[in-house]
């Protein structure tokens, strides 16, 4: 995607100097041609046949393990898919095809009279896009922490890979591979370095992993889904994929009773213990210790 960038040691960036991860939106035939010709490929892919996957793999300096970063409707940042009526380039039974087999293995699953497919069915799949994630966990546990995972469309992100080709085309298995250049955070990989061997495993666990998801036999999207369907439940606190870096809690709004959300994080001091939470007014509520003077 970037070979004029890379040739000369750049990660993101082309010769133009531009991060093409950025412009997946509208992007240039001259500024950024690589995405140009990708992207209209997609959008003459998707006339043709269904998409059930699309997934970008990018390298991470910074963060351990393997993790995806997918696209949910439940999000901070409020960028919602673009209507169907709104992209005259892609058929409307598209929609329905793709998401043919992850129906079957849900139809499946749920005729079985599992209590977990129904909860997960009163939830109006509100998690798909997370089944995928939670069956390459299953695959490569020493590599991939469900945990890891972000679900979350910030208003930033939206014209990356990803966040397109899910608004545009509605793949809901639309993600972005962090593969870590350091190592695992547990398990019998802890502190060993990642090398070509690694990453190719981890390749090759991801297309059996696709291969799960089509397979004639849906036991691991059910297994997966059973998984998905306590995290919808709350009942599964550990696992559950973030969809930020830090804690949320909600407070009501002064406006219109509406609920906003506030960002809460503590800091130690000598007089006690600090929690500050940050809304659009900035407030902040000072806890101390039981004990400590005031």
């Amino acid at each position: 995607m970037n070979p004029d960038g890379v040739i000369h040691g750049n990660y993101r960036c082309n010769l133009s100097g531009v991060d093409l991860n950025r412009h997946w939106e509208a992007p240039n035939p001259f500024k950024h041609p690589t995405t140009h010709a990708v992207k209209r490929w997609m959008h003459a892919l998707a006339q043709q046949r269904p998409i059930l996957l699309y997934t970008d793999f990018h390298g991470h300096s910074t963060m351990k393990n393997f993790c995806l970063y997918g696209c949910s409707e439940e999000n901070e940042g409020g960028v919602k898919p673009v209507k169907e009526e709104e992209i005259p380039d892609v058929k409307h039974s598209h929609v329905a095809i793709q998401n043919r087999e992850m129906e079957m293995g849900i139809d499946s699953f749920h005729s079985k009279g599992s209590s977990a497919g129904a909860a997960v069915m009163a939830n109006g799949w509100k998690g798909k896009e997370r089944i995928f994630p939670m069956m390459l966990a299953a695959r490569a546990p020493d590599y991939f922490p469900f945990s890891a995972c972000k679900f979350s469309v910030l208003k930033k992100k939206r014209s990356s890979a990803r966040v397109v080709f899910w608004r545009e085309l509605r793949i809901w298995n639309s993600f972005t591979m962090e593969a870590s250049f350091c190592s695992s955070s547990s398990g019998p990989l802890k502190g060993r370095h990642y090398n070509t061997t690694d990453y190719e495993k981890m390749g090759a666990l991801f297309c059996q992993t696709i291969w799960d998801w089509i397979a004639p036999n849906q036991s691991e999207v059910a297994k997966a889904i059973q998984s998905v369907t306590k995290i919808l439940v709350g009942t599964d606190k550990e696992s559950k994929g973030s969809g930020g870096r830090k804690k949320k809690r909600t407070s009501p709004s002064t406006k219109g009773g509406a609920i906003a959300s506030v960002r809460v994080f503590t800091r130690q001091n000598s007089k006690g213990t600090s929690v500050v939470a940050k809304s659009g007014a900035r407030a902040k509520l000072q806890l101390k210790r039981k004990g400590s003077k005031r």
